[in-house]
Protein backbone atom coordinates (compact mmCIF):
# COMPACT_ATOMS: atom_id res chain seq x y z
CA UNK A 1 0.00 0.00 0.00
CA UNK A 2 1.16 3.67 -0.47
CA UNK A 3 1.07 5.77 1.76
CA UNK A 4 -1.02 9.36 1.22
CA UNK A 5 2.26 11.38 1.57
CA UNK A 6 4.41 9.62 -1.23
CA UNK A 7 1.86 9.82 -3.40
CA UNK A 8 1.29 13.69 -2.64
CA UNK A 9 5.12 13.76 -3.57
CA UNK A 10 4.57 11.89 -7.19
CA UNK A 11 2.00 14.04 -7.90
CA UNK A 12 4.25 17.42 -7.30
CA UNK A 13 7.00 15.90 -9.24
CA UNK A 14 7.93 17.53 -12.77
CA UNK A 15 9.32 13.96 -14.17
CA UNK A 16 5.49 12.04 -13.22
CA UNK A 17 3.21 13.18 -15.74
CA UNK A 18 0.05 11.32 -13.83
CA UNK A 19 -0.56 8.96 -11.12
CA UNK A 20 -3.99 7.04 -10.99
CA UNK A 21 -4.85 4.53 -8.39
CA UNK A 22 -4.66 1.29 -8.98
CA UNK A 23 -7.47 -0.60 -10.44
CA UNK A 24 -8.89 -4.24 -10.22
CA UNK A 25 -10.36 -5.36 -13.26
CA UNK A 26 -12.10 -8.57 -14.86
CA UNK A 27 -13.25 -9.56 -18.37
CA UNK A 28 -16.59 -10.04 -19.37
CA UNK A 29 -17.97 -12.87 -17.63
CA UNK A 30 -20.52 -15.36 -18.76
CA UNK A 31 -23.81 -16.02 -16.71
CA UNK A 32 -24.39 -19.73 -15.78
CA UNK A 33 -21.39 -20.94 -17.70
CA UNK A 34 -23.37 -20.35 -21.05
CA UNK A 35 -21.15 -19.52 -23.53
CA UNK A 36 -22.19 -16.53 -25.51
CA UNK A 37 -21.42 -15.25 -29.64
CA UNK A 38 -18.79 -13.34 -30.00
CA UNK A 39 -17.72 -10.18 -31.22
CA UNK A 40 -15.05 -9.92 -33.52
CA UNK A 41 -12.39 -8.19 -31.39
CA UNK A 42 -10.98 -4.74 -33.18
CA UNK A 43 -7.12 -5.98 -33.23
CA UNK A 44 -8.38 -9.26 -34.57
CA UNK A 45 -10.55 -7.53 -37.16
CA UNK A 46 -8.10 -4.91 -37.71
CA UNK A 47 -5.34 -7.83 -39.20
CA UNK A 48 -8.34 -9.19 -41.23
CA UNK A 49 -7.19 -12.57 -39.26
CA UNK A 50 -10.39 -13.77 -40.08
CA UNK A 51 -9.86 -14.17 -44.11
CA UNK A 52 -6.98 -16.69 -42.79
CA UNK A 53 -9.67 -18.86 -40.43
CA UNK A 54 -11.02 -20.98 -44.38
CA UNK A 55 -7.31 -22.11 -44.48
CA UNK A 56 -6.17 -22.49 -41.13
CA UNK A 57 -7.39 -22.12 -37.70
CA UNK A 58 -3.87 -22.89 -36.51
CA UNK A 59 -4.53 -26.68 -35.51
CA UNK A 60 -3.10 -29.25 -34.75
CA UNK A 61 -0.35 -26.32 -33.84
CA UNK A 62 0.61 -26.61 -30.27
CA UNK A 63 1.41 -23.53 -27.98
CA UNK A 64 3.12 -23.06 -24.72
CA UNK A 65 2.15 -19.98 -22.00
CA UNK A 66 4.33 -19.06 -19.82
CA UNK A 67 2.63 -16.19 -17.65
CA UNK A 68 0.66 -16.37 -14.88
CA UNK A 69 -1.44 -19.31 -15.07
CA UNK A 70 -4.37 -20.24 -16.70
CA UNK A 71 -8.22 -20.45 -15.90
CA UNK A 72 -8.48 -24.53 -17.07
CA UNK A 73 -12.46 -24.02 -16.11
CA UNK A 74 -12.81 -21.04 -18.32
CA UNK A 75 -15.67 -22.27 -20.61
CA UNK A 76 -14.07 -20.41 -23.81
CA UNK A 77 -10.57 -22.37 -23.07
CA UNK A 78 -11.18 -25.66 -21.26
CA UNK A 79 -11.72 -27.63 -24.38
CA UNK A 80 -8.33 -26.40 -25.70
CA UNK A 81 -6.19 -26.78 -22.47
CA UNK A 82 -3.59 -30.04 -22.25
CA UNK A 83 -1.92 -29.13 -18.98
CA UNK A 84 0.04 -27.31 -17.30
CA UNK A 85 2.52 -26.83 -14.89
CA UNK A 86 3.22 -24.23 -11.81
CA UNK A 87 7.20 -22.87 -11.64
CA UNK A 88 6.12 -20.80 -8.91
CA UNK A 89 7.59 -21.07 -5.60
CA UNK A 90 5.20 -22.30 -2.83
CA UNK A 91 2.16 -22.98 -5.30
CA UNK A 92 0.93 -26.45 -6.36
CA UNK A 93 -1.14 -25.59 -9.35
CA UNK A 94 -1.28 -23.93 -12.71
CA UNK A 95 -4.59 -21.77 -11.62
CA UNK A 96 -4.45 -18.24 -12.82
CA UNK A 97 -4.40 -16.39 -9.80
CA UNK A 98 -3.70 -12.52 -11.75
CA UNK A 99 -5.74 -13.09 -14.95
CA UNK A 100 -3.32 -12.29 -17.25
CA UNK A 101 -2.10 -15.65 -18.66
CA UNK A 102 -5.92 -16.41 -19.21
CA UNK A 103 -6.34 -13.34 -20.97
CA UNK A 104 -2.95 -14.46 -23.52
CA UNK A 105 -4.30 -18.06 -23.83
CA UNK A 106 -7.12 -16.85 -24.54
CA UNK A 107 -5.83 -14.98 -27.94
CA UNK A 108 -4.16 -18.13 -28.66
CA UNK A 109 -6.93 -21.15 -28.23
CA UNK A 110 -10.18 -19.29 -27.39
CA UNK A 111 -13.32 -21.51 -28.73
CA UNK A 112 -14.15 -19.50 -31.60
CA UNK A 113 -18.16 -19.33 -30.67
CA UNK A 114 -19.09 -16.85 -33.65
Amino acid sequence: MVSAANVAALRTDPNVLLVEDDAVVTTIATKGGTVKAQTLPWGVDRINAEKCWVNTTGDPIKVAVIDTGIDSAHPYLKVNIKGGATFVKDTRTYTDDNGHGTHVAGIIGALNNK
